[in-house]
């Protein structure tokens, strides 16, 4: 009911700078309970006195350990909090017991006994003889209920016998107001309470789908939505991060560039809806042949990138091979009978001491991509730097000698798209 929570809308507050509100949050945090301040002036409601108290509920990312603090603090995501007015909810409970507007039939206190130096929350007529422990006569109340982590002590006597020090005849007037009250107090607390758990839930939910949509929108980021395999973007920040421990610590890399042969009329000739799934298919055939921790894009069209960490020319020479091989393993069926064969031109570079970037690395196997698709395609074409040379490389299965396929680096890049007819 608004009579006993009014709401106030404030944005852009920083609790955690008041000692009283950041020693409840720690303590919420800490516990994975609903955790409540004493009493405190709400911020942004000059209309409401400091008889108030804010309850805060913690927010941890979902799967994420809460068996200890610690747990609970590297997990914590944000809080619910809520500010209840003590004096608008207990005159809420009040008003059940007035008939008509009347005065209360009982006289009650309400205080905040946590802290060794007790304080009134609500001052509901209790004469101060009635008040404390020991105090008053035997037809006063006491209970004292625990409220998200503080202590609150409600003493009440019937208003009569408050007035008239009498006995007997109030008692079940005391009880039945007193139960009253106490319920009714309860019942707001619990209303509360609720309010806050349902933010809670719907928080944890919207953080969920956030989570989700982030995770989405950075797949999408880093990812080519037809292949599934990392896109150009990705390959040089991933490929970013390993130049500079390849460099670092002097280990061998290099870089396969691929393309799929003729793939301009296989579009032209069966559309681009098969164009899609011989991109898809060849995808999924570089999956098998490399290993996890191999980084495979597709930089464009028909063109892929490898790299292969840890892998120099004379072994990314066989990986490359037994890509080159693997779309005869491959079929992409059409819909008026048959199927599509693909091949592919590969073009292999190693890192070397005057690299100064990964760029340098990619130019020259593009370069020797480019020679391979000039060479007659499906083949194997890796540049050696030390020599100069570009090596076209033969089939597994034969024993001959590399045979050198063209001289002199790339001054400048020949771009895979630049060769006609590829």
């Amino acid at each position: 009911p608004s009579t006993m929570l009014p709401i106030c809308t404030v944005a852009g507050q920083d609790v955690s700078g008041d000692p009283a509100r950041a020693e409840a949050l720690d303590r919420a945090r800490d516990s994975a309970l609903p955790t409540a301040t004493g009493l405190l002036r709400p911020f942004g409601s000059p209309a409401i006195a400091a008889d108030s108290i804010a309850i805060y509920v913690p927010v941890y990312r979902a799967g994420q350990p809460l068996s200890t603090p610690e747990d609970r603090r590297r997990a914590l995501s944000s809080f619910v909090a809520a500010t209840v007015h003590i004096g608008s909810m207990v005159e809420g409970a009040l008003a059940g017991l007035r008939p008509g507007g009347g005065a209360s039939p009982i006289l009650f206190s309400l205080e905040d006994v946590t802290d060794p130096d007790p304080r009134l929350i609500f001052d509901g007529g209790l004469p101060d003889r009635e008040r404390g422990a020991g105090a008053g006569h035997g037809m006063r109340k006491t209970v004292v209920i625990e409220i998200s982590g503080r202590q609150w002590m409600v003493t009440a006597v019937p208003a009569v016998a408050a007035d008239s020090g009498g006995f007997g005849v109030e008692i079940p007037l005391l009880w039945t107001g007193a139960v009253a009250v106490f319920g009714l107090m309860l019942t707001g607390l619990t209303y509360a309470f609720g309010i806050i758990l349902e933010n809670r839930a719907s928080l944890r939910r919207a953080i969920a789908s956030l989570a989700q949509r982030e995770e989405e929108l950075d797949r999408l980021a880093h990812s080519d939505p037809l292949t599934g395999l990392a896109n150009r973007r990705h390959f040089f920040l991933l490929g970013l991060a390993e130049w500079s421990r390849v460099k670092r610590h002097g280990r061998a890399l290099s870089v396969l560039m691929m393309d799929i042969d003729h793939f301009k009329a296989i579009n032209d000739s069966h559309g681009h809806d098969v164009g899609d799934e011989c991109l898809k298919a060849f995808a999924a055939g570089c999956r098998v042949v490399l290993r996890d921790c191999d980084l495979v894009a597709r930089m464009g069209g028909e063109e892929f990138a490898v790299l292969l960490s840890e892998i120099a020319l004379p072994e990314a020479r066989l990986v490359a091979e037994r890509l080159r091989q693997k779309p005869a393993d491959l079929r992409v069926p059409l819909a008026s009978g048959g199927d599509v064969r693909l091949t592919v031109s590969i073009g292999i570079a190693a890192v070397t001491y005057q690299d100064q970037s990964l760029e340098d690395v990619v130019r020259r196997a593009d370069h020797a991509l480019y020679s391979a698709k000039e060479a007659g395609r499906d083949r194997v074409v890796a540049f050696d730097f030390g020599d100069q040379h570009l090596f076209a490389l033969p089939p597994l299965a034969d024993s001959g000698p590399v045979a050198v396929a063209a001289a002199s680096p790339p001054s400048s890049s020949p771009t895979s798209s630049n060769a006609a007819g590829r």
